[in-house]
């Protein structure tokens, strides 16, 4: 984590670089929420990604989110261990968590740094005492400054 923290983000994208800049490379999905359009369905971790979604506030890219293709219990063992091996252990959710939030599984990083990672299998209408076609793998790193900053002015 502490790399993504120096750099405040990736090579091509840093946390808090305006939305005009993303322009080229995105199509509007909601006013602060913009779809990748660059290549398609590269490997990442171990998992291939079937899209990328960047979030802002104030004009100010604060999160990037990727969804999995195809998702199941392997691919969420390959991503986390993958991850696990870049960044080092992670926290994972308990069983009350998982079930007030919809999630099968939650890991997390970085919670008390300037960037945060989490990946969490979710689905619409999960019931976690079963297994769901309809699960899906998301992986969100973020600046929590800028998170928390949104938060606390929209209210």
């Amino acid at each position: 984590m502490s790399e993504l923290d120096k750099k405040n983000g990736f090579k091509d994208f840093t946390f808090g670089q305006n939305k005009s800049e993303f322009k080229s490379i995105t199509k509007e999905v909601y006013p602060d929420f913009l779809e990748y359009t660059g290549i398609k369905h590269q490997e990442l971790f171990g998992v291939y990604w079937r899209k990328v979604n960047f979030d802002f506030c104030d004009e100010k890219l604060f999160a990037v989110v990727i969804d999995f293709d195809n998702s199941n219990d392997l691919k969420y063992n390959t991503l986390l261990n993958n991850l696990e091996k870049l960044f080092g252990k992670s926290y994972s959710a308990n069983y009350t968590q998982l079930k007030n939030n919809n999630f099968k599984r939650y890991n997390s990083w970085g919670n008390d740094e300037k960037v945060y990672m989490f990946i969490r299998f979710l689905a619409d209408d999960y019931d976690i005492s079963r297994n769901c076609e309809s699960c899906y793998i998301q992986l969100e790193i973020g600046n929590n400054a800028i998170q928390k900053e949104c938060l606390k002015n929209s209210f």
